[in-house]
């Protein structure tokens, strides 16, 4: 590791991810890996475990604000709209039809009636996804 990196936002993601396996390894090591959790001057910004855990979270936090941002909205009271159930292959909510039994795979009709039950009980519980 170097002081090569003068903002935490220039370190590439893979350079943390190694450097987070190296931590995760030293914590098994007990006594024998606390040298990984030493903090040098001048800070090493790819290497002291302090900024290295604390960029690696920043970085978790901005991705998932992305994603959140990039999933398709659907209006809040779409989840909400009734009960959801399953029938015939078909998934509905009154006449709203938004999925029907079409598996690649052809599970038998316990695993397909299973994965509907499972969409309808998500939807139903207003879990958003």
């Amino acid at each position: 590791m170097s002081n090569k990196y003068k903002a935490g936002d220039n370190i590439p993601s893979e350079v943390l991810c190694k450097r987070l396996d190296e931590l995760s390894n030293a914590v098994t090591k007990g006594q024998y890996g606390m040298r990984e959790f030493d903090m040098r001057i001048p800070a090493e910004l790819d290497r002291d475990a302090d900024i290295v855990l604390m960029l690696a979270s920043k970085r978790i936090k901005e991705l998932e604000a992305r994603l959140y941002e990039l999933r398709p909205r659907l209006p809040d009271t779409f989840f909400t709209l009734g009960n959801w159930r399953h029938s015939n292959g078909i998934i509905f909510c009154g006449s709203l039809r938004i999925a029907i039994r079409d598996f690649d795979t052809n599970p038998s009709e316990k695993v397909a009636k299973e994965c509907f039950d499972w969409v309808c009980e998500t939807l139903n519980n207003n879990n958003k996804f």
